[in-house]
C-alpha cells in the first residue's frame, strides 16, 4: 500500500527571489491543501492524509534546508512570504487555498496565512505550531545575542551540549526529549549544520500578533517530536 501511495506524488518545485522551494503534488484541486511539515519531515508526514482527500490537490512544501528546497537568500521575513503569495496563484490560478501546518510548519503556515493576501486563504489548520507561545530555551537562542554566541559556540564544540545533556538525562535533571535532541542534532556534522540553518532562516521569523480573517483549527496532541505540549 505505501508503494502505491508513494508513485502518486509527483515531484513540486517552485522558484523565488531567494531560492528554490520543493515537495511533492497529487490531485488537481481546484481546493488546495497546502501542507508544511515540522522540523526534518517531509511528505510522509502528510501521507495519511491521502485517501481521505480524493478530490482535493494536496502539496506538501518542504522548508529549506529540507529535501531538495535550497535558500541562498537572507532569512524569511515578510518579503518573502508576499513573494510566495505572488508566485503560488501564477502556479494555480484556479486554486482555493488552504493551509495545514505541524510544529515548525504550523509556525510558517500561521505566518503564511497572516500575509495571504483578502480571500486567498479558506481555512488554516495548525497542529501543535510552534510559535504560538516561546520556549524560554528557543527564545534565549534566536532571540538575544547571548544566545546567539552560546548557540555558535555550541555547534562548534558539540561536546559542550551532549556530554551534560548525557548526564542530565542520567541524574534525571534535564527532560527526555531536550536529552535525545541534544544528543542528537549535535551528534554530526549534518545535523548540526542542519540546525544551523533551520535557525538562520525562521529563528527571527514571528508570528503577527493581529489576527488574521481566516478561520483557524488548532489541535494540539501528546507529542510532538521537538516541543511537546509540556515544553509550550
Amino acid at each position: 500500500m505505501a508503494a502505491t501511495k508513494a508513485s502518486t506524488w509527483e515531484n513540486w518545485t517552485l522558484l523565488l527571489p531567494g531560492g528554490q522551494l520543493s515537495g511533492k503534488l497529487r490531485g488537481r484541486g481546484p481546493r488546495t491543501l497546502l501542507c508544511l511539515p515540522g522540523y526534518r519531515l517531509g511528505v510522509e508526514a502528510f501521507d495519511d492524509l491521502l485517501p481521505d482527500l480524493p478530490a482535493w490537490r494536496v502539496l506538501v512544501v518542504v522548508p529549506p534546508p529540507g529535501h531538495r528546497s535550497r535558500w541562498t537568500g537572507a532569512p524569511w521575513d515578510a518579503h518573502t512570504l508576499r513573494s510566495i503569495w505572488q508566485a503560488l496563484p501564477v502556479r494555480y490560478p484556479d486554486a482555493h487555498w488552504y493551509l495545514l501546518g505541524f510544529s515548525l510548519g504550523g509556525k510558517l503556515a500561521l505566518c503564511l496565512g497572516s500575509a495571504a493576501p483578502a480571500g486567498a486563504l479558506r481555512q488554516m489548520i495548525l497542529v501543535a505550531p510552534d510559535g504560538i507561545r516561546s520556549h524560554p530555551l528557543h527564545a534565549l537562542a534566536v532571540r538575544s545575542r547571548l544566545g546567539r554566541a552560546l548557540l555558535a559556540q555550541a555547534l562548534a564544540h558539540p561536546a559542550w551540549v551532549r556530554r551534560p545533556a548525557h548526564w542530565g538525562r542520567q541524574v534525571g535533571l534535564l527532560p527526555g526529549f531536550l536529552a535525545r535532541f541534544a544528543e542528537r542534532e549535535f551528534g554530526s556534522d549534518a545535523h548540526r549544520a542542519y540546525l544551523q540553518e533551520t535557525l538562520r532562516l525562521y529563528g527571527p521569523l514571528r508570528p503577527p500578533r493581529q489576527a488574521a480573517a481566516v478561520p483557524c483549527l488548532l489541535i494540539w496532541g501528546k507529542h510532538d517530536p521537538l516541543y511537546p505540549p509540556r515544553a509550550v
